[in-house]
């Protein structure tokens, strides 16, 4: 596992520090920050029949033009459907521009941000560009991403609720590596379909983020329990 990137599209060649300082720590890759649960609907229509009007009796008398009892079905029109609006995407803030510990904060909080507007979006872009190569929980969260997209499934909240985020604890020795406690309980509603009614959990997490600074550009190294 070797680089990182410090911006889009750009690798990082100093990368191997940070590899090099995450070596020897436990990753966990099993643990989900929540489940979702998928309801399949089956739907049935019914068809309805009409009699047919009587026909007309003949009589001797001249016949008459009528349009009673004459009616018109109005022609079928296309059904009109809401494209999902993804959410803007976060901004980095401006103490993401230095690597002590004020950064490291605000990078955690950032951090956050990403992984719900990924989530909520069923996206992996955020993901793609700020988490670690070797990042095993962040890996998970892209997997869950893309299982939902391929699925069809509208998350319609995802977000860290009841957020503690503590003092961050430099963990580097000659990289710029840091530890942040966080707990929060994660809000997340789920649905397969219009049609049935959204899946809502609450799930309490307690973890440590793992964020590490090179050149300018912070980088979600791990999501990990604590120790």
């Amino acid at each position: 596992m070797g680089r990182m990137s410090t911006t889009r599209g750009e690798h990082n060649s100093q990368l191997a520090s940070l590899n090099a300082a995450k070596q020897g720590r436990a990753r966990l890759v099993g643990a989900a920050l929540t489940a979702l649960i998928v309801f399949c609907g089956l739907g049935a229509c019914s068809k309805e029949e009409t009699n047919a009007p009587p026909a007309p009796q003949t009589s001797n008398t001249a016949p008459t033009n009528s349009t009673a009892d004459e009616t018109t079905e109005p022609a079928p029109q296309d059904e009109v459907v809401d494209e999902p609006v993804a959410s803007p995407a976060p901004e980095e803030p401006e103490a993401m521009k230095t690597g002590d510990k004020a950064g490291a904060l605000a990078a955690t909080e950032f951090f956050i941000k990403v992984i719900e507007h990924d989530m909520v979006n069923n996206s992996t872009d955020l993901l793609d560009e700020y988490a670690f190569e070797g990042c095993g929980r962040c890996e998970y969260l892209r997997g869950v991403a893309k299982n939902q997209e391929e699925m069809m499934i509208d998350v319609s909240e995802y977000t860290f609720t009841e957020l503690e985020i503590s003092a961050p604890e430099f963990t580097g020795d000659t990289t710029l590596l840091w530890d942040v406690p966080v707990k929060a309980t994660v809000k997340s509603s789920t649905s397969d379909s219009p049609d049935t009614p959204p899946v809502k959990q609450n799930t309490p997490v307690d973890l440590v983020f793992l964020v590490g600074f090179s050149e300018s550009s912070w980088k979600l190294v791990e999501i990990e329990d604590p120790k």
